[in-house]
């Protein structure tokens, strides 16, 4: 069978896409590139007959389209998902792969293209079986007169961590990723740092997103230990990374 790979809408791939989500079953990263028109879609074929799709996104800049970053092939053609590949490969301008090792359906055909890959980002999951670790008198919604103190990495959140009237955190929860997943932020202010305060805002974070409707979820630079250890003691766990790796040609 003769593999190739043709530009398309992203209407083209929406069925694609949700057995793609479907079959992920987890936080997807950049699911929001689709909707704010940063990635070019490809539907994958096998003689005349399509078989998934393919994104592309830029690795580096919004206008580039030199990452693959969403790939599914139908379950009975996965003996073909090289050939598919290089179809892709030589049909359009990716030269690297960036995907989650999470993700059954990329990340096999990144270990085959791209053998060389660099963590950037680790991903988290809030286990629907912890319990939330968290007072239940230091949550509380933020309100219009609360004075909150400069953020430095994070925006002001809807959610505040109140120590005897002192602000020492905010947090909240992002839903532009694939629903019903949310991705859980926080800071907290420099002068409380290293005292616990970010587990117990994490922990509430938690419990309240759920509450909403939301299945929590968090991410953090490889680098980053503090945030890593945060969202340890509050319950979530390490699913998967962020990798990314330049194409073997």
């Amino acid at each position: 069978m003769r593999p190739s790979a043709l530009r398309a809408s992203p209407t083209d791939v929406l069925p694609w896409r949700a057995l793609f989500l479907h079959e992920l079953h987890a936080q997807c990263r950049y699911d929001a590139c689709h909707r704010r028109g940063w990635a070019d879609a490809w539907l994958l074929h096998l003689d005349d007959r399509p078989v998934g799709y393919a994104a592309a996104k830029g690795l580096d800049a919004l206008t580039a389209r030199d990452a693959l970053f969403e790939w599914y092939v139908a379950p009975p053609c996965r003996d073909h998902v090289i050939p598919l590949a290089t179809a892709l490969v030589a049909a359009s301008s990716v030269t690297a792969v960036e995907c989650q090792t999470n993700d059954p359906c990329l990340f096999p055909v990144a270990q085959a293209l791209a053998p060389m890959r660099r963590p950037t980002t680790v991903l988290f999951e809030a286990p629907a079986t912890s319990q939330p670790r968290r007072s239940r008198d230091t949550q509380l919604r933020l309100r219009g007169d609360d004075q909150t103190f400069p953020h430095t990495f994070e925006p002001v959140g809807d959610h505040v961590l109140d120590i005897d009237g002192d602000i020492v955190g905010t947090g909240g929860w992002l839903t532009h990723y694939n629903p019903p997943f949310a991705d859980i932020y926080m800071e907290v202010a420099p002068a409380h740092r290293r005292k616990g305060y970010g587990t117990r805002l994490v922990a509430g974070l938690i419990e309240a997103c759920w509450l909403a409707g939301h299945i929590p979820a968090a991410r953090c630079s490889i680098d980053h230990v503090a945030s890593r250890a945060t969202l340890h003691a509050a319950g979530m766990r390490e699913v998967g990374q962020v990798v990314v790796g330049t194409i073997d040609t």
